[in-house]
């Protein structure tokens, strides 16, 4: 049967099969089409937080080293990233394979070259304003010490407008210009000079009085002194270091006091976030990573260091003394080595927040993910990671040209 101005069934079913097959030809390309963008958002997403992250980490290494000349600048914990975020003692698997993410913090010894800048309510009337200080003192003078206590007293311009810059746990770094130190026992700074460096300590401000204008620094509620190079191991006592180590080596040497500013680095392995901390008083806040965006999941850091005969030895890797590598800074053949740090090598490792497709419509798959540090080799299978995510490995050297200099700035 045949309508005068129609089509026949026949017609009507062979177009729309052919529509059929070109409407299914369009969706299955759209859908790839989707497929290869979200892959690529993820890529996009991933090389984005990888860049944030070692921008932040190597401009922090940068500053630190570039005022507090041969002393000590980062505190280095292999393996030491703790769900809170802070960096803890050394693990128990320092330098192995199974070698959690390492932590870190950075020492800036007078961050701003001799001029720190704050927001301050100076008028105490709500409204801040921007302030320029000197954070340099030129000479470290005692005022008293009583016990376990220690009260030094603080020049003039440190108090704008009767207010302190400085509040209870802030750091103040001293360092001698005359006298040498090296936290290694084993090493006799008269006999080889070029292996020590200036006698300096950070100490942790306990209260300040600004009508008086002096700063307590006291141990009555556990040990102020967040790094030091006088003696080795650390002192037994805060009273023991003040009178037999910082009076004779900084107080009554040509020495100064600065103001440190401390950022710690560290990644929540539970939540897979990398963490910033500022002056070791927490609380640890999240930078990149979480539910809503790419993971870090590793942080592996190896130090190059430079030897007084020129050769180098590795610090962050497997200890394996044949070859000049050890697992960390506390290894006696390596300690108190970090003023002659040539090179930091950052690796961080990162996951996708979903498991993304490829065009054929399966998951990435498995991947494998090369050697980072003290980490071998791994794959995507491995239960602290998780196949079907798309993992990236991010890397860059952190040239540390100003811990060779002696000179101050």
């Amino acid at each position: 049967m045949r309508f005068e101005n129609g089509f026949t069934v026949i017609e009507l079913l062979i177009s729309i099969s052919i529509f059929t097959l070109i409407l299914t030809g369009l969706t299955v390309s759209l859908m790839q089409q989707q497929r290869q963008m979200n892959f690529t958002k993820e890529s996009v997403d991933l090389g984005q937080t990888g860049r944030a992250v070692l921008d932040l980490v190597s401009s922090e290494i940068r500053n630190a080293a570039a005022r507090q000349g041969k002393n000590f600048s980062i505190i280095f914990s292999n393996g030491g990233s703790q769900p809170d975020g802070q960096c803890g003692a050394e693990t128990t698997q320092p330098g192995t394979v199974n070698s959690p993410p390492d932590c870190f913090t950075v020492l800036t010894w007078d961050k701003t070259r001799g001029q720190f800048v704050d927001t301050m309510d100076i008028d105490n009337d709500g409204d801040t304003q921007e302030i320029i200080y000197p954070s340099v003192k030129a000479d470290v003078d005692v005022n008293a010490t009583i016990g376990s206590t220690l009260v030094l007293n603080l020049p003039d311009d440190w108090f704008p407008n009767g207010v302190s810059i400085l509040k209870a746990q802030d750091l103040l770094g001293f360092r001698s210009r005359v006298s040498l130190c090296s936290p290694n026992p084993s090493i006799n700074c008269g006999l080889t000079p070029s292996a020590c460096t200036e006698c300096a300590a950070i100490l942790r401000v306990s209260s300040v009085n600004s009508s008086v204008k002096t700063v307590t620094i006291d141990a009555s509620a556990g040990s102020p002194i967040i790094g030091q190079n006088m003696v080795s191991p650390d002192p037994a006592t805060f009273t023991d270091f003040v009178n037999n180590y910082f009076i004779q080596r900084i107080a009554t040497q040509v020495s100064e006091m600065s103001i440190v500013k401390a950022t710690t680095f560290s990644i929540d392995t539970t939540n897979e976030v990398f963490m910033v901390e500022r002056d070791l008083s927490g609380p640890a806040m999240q930078y990149a990573g979480g539910p809503d965006a790419p993971s870090v999941v590793d942080m592996q850091l190896v130090f190059n260091v430079e030897n007084p005969d020129g050769s180098t030895t590795k610090v962050g890797l497997p200890k394996d003394t044949t070859n000049n590598k050890y697992a960390s800074f506390s290894d006696a053949a390596v300690a108190g080595s970090m003023p002659n740090v040539r090179t930091v090598e950052i690796y961080l490792l990162l996951k996708s927040r979903l498991r993304p497709h490829l065009l054929s419509g399966a998951n990435v798959g498995v991947q494998t993910i090369p050697r980072m540090g003290d980490r071998a080799q791994r794959t995507s299978k491995d239960p602290s990671l998780g196949e079907g995510f798309f993992y990236k490995i991010f890397t860059t050297t952190v040239y540390v040209r100003n811990l060779a200099r002696e000179e101050f700035g």
